[in-house]
């Protein structure tokens, strides 16, 4: 299914709320990371952004543990690197549950698929939205409905 949200609906509105959290929480998350000497990051795991669930290095660095398979140069914190994961910790998040409460998606399960979240992207004038064909999920009134065709010719 594919929607656009045009400029000046409500849905736009709250789309663009959180997407500008969600930058500003990303933003924060690399500040610190770079902060820490590092260039890469993962976002924290099951959120929509923000957060840190492992940085990477060519080295182990000190304080930190493996996390991932070897070739992945993944680290985090250990235990009783206590400083830095405060600082892991008290950065802004995202929840699934908070971006997908703009649109009134819900996570579900169909079949064997687990779907936690909506796809978005934004345009100047617009959101563009996807959801899965399976997907049990009735569209906010002022979201418009696409063919994927038309879809396809807004997102390029």
């Amino acid at each position: 299914m594919y929607y656009k949200v045009e400029i000046g609906t409500k849905t736009f509105e709250s789309l663009k709320l959180i997407w500008d959290k969600m930058n500003k929480c990303n933003k924060e998350a690399l500040s610190l990371v770079e902060s820490l000497g590092f260039t890469k990051y993962g976002s924290a795991l099951s959120k929509a952004a923000g957060g840190i669930s492992c940085v990477e290095s060519e080295e182990k660095p000190e304080g930190y543990k493996q996390v991932g398979k070897s070739y992945q140069n993944l680290y985090y914190p250990k235990a009783n690197n206590k400083k830095i994961l405060k600082k892991f910790n008290a950065l802004p998040i995202v929840t699934l549950n908070e971006y997908n409460d703009t649109i009134g998606f819900k996570e579900q399960f169909v079949s064997l698929s687990h779907h936690r979240a909506f796809g978005s992207i934004q345009k100047d004038t617009m959101f563009l939205v996807e959801i899965n064909d399976n997907c049990d999920y009735t569209p906010k009134g002022d979201m418009i409905e696409l063919l994927s065709s038309e879809y396809k010719k807004l997102i390029i």
